[in-house]
């Protein structure tokens, strides 16, 4: 039977997948209170989100990071833009410049705090978009498909900077992605089909179920596909491999 229900707990990395209309993105948009149900029960923290109150509690606790970077760049000068949304919150100002300073590093862009942030690269935007969520100090960041915009090397990067914070931090992490490659490193995938939940659980269980897959309009990932392949043609590689790391190291074993 199907989970009808989930929770995510601080620290946590998270990844939701589904086919296109699947319910992703209006998922993430209940996680904050940008959206309210129309029907079921969401909670933050023990809150539900319904209601002006408690949705801008929820919006506090659980930042939202966009699609196009370019849709949360309010300013010319990327520090700027990063102490937007502390400025909003009433942050004192000598803490906004600690929480901006903090966040621009944590995110790798430090450097680049002067800079006009539409002249950035995809990916630079996008880790500034980042840091102006973090500067808000959320317990929890909902990310609607950050990657599909970038380069290769963009969604590396990206994903490298989420999993930093999610160490270092204790943020509890939701990535939404259409990307498999990218659930297969969270430690808990979520599929949606038709705005409902089929499965829940270790990425190896269930990105690995060819028939749920199927079911859910997904691919494995080509790493699994590859270890299907070698262990059909005898190699000693289990066939429950997800991710490239795991395949190089069964092969080197």
């Amino acid at each position: 039977m199907s989970p009808t229900t989930f929770s995510v707990a601080p620290g946590e990395f998270v990844a939701i997948v589904g086919a296109n209309g699947s319910g992703k993105s209006t998922l993430a948009k209940l996680m904050n209170g940008l959206l309210a149900p129309t029907a079921g029960l969401v909670m933050v923290d023990g809150r539900p989100t319904t209601g002006t109150e408690n949705a801008q509690k929820a919006r506090r606790a659980v930042g939202m990071v966009f699609q196009n970077p370019d849709n949360q760049l309010v300013a010319t000068i990327v520090e700027d833009d990063v102490a937007f949304g502390p400025e909003n919150l009433g942050v004192p100002p000598e803490r906004i410049r600690e929480r901006v300073d903090e966040a621009l590093r944590a995110v790798g862009m430090y450097d680049h705090r002067f800079n006009d942030p539409h002249y950035l690269s995809a990916g630079q935007r996008q880790k500034v978009a980042i840091a102006g969520i973090l500067a808000m100090s959320p317990d929890y960041i909902v990310l609607d498909e950050p990657t599909s915009m970038l380069d290769p090397a963009g969604r590396r990067d990206v994903l490298r900077t989420l999993g930093t914070l999610r160490r270092e931090r204790d943020i509890g992490v939701v990535l939404i992605t259409h990307a498999i490659e990218e659930a297969a490193g969270a430690e808990r995938v979520i599929v949606l089909r038709n705005g409902r939940i089929i499965a829940d659980g270790d990425p190896h269980e269930v990105l690995t179920d060819e028939q749920l897959m199927a079911e859910a309009s997904l691919y494995a990932t080509k790493a699994n596909r590859l270890a299907r392949r070698l262990a059909a043609g005898g190699v000693a590689v289990s066939a429950d491999l997800i991710t490239i790391e795991e395949v190089a190291q069964a092969l080197c074993l």
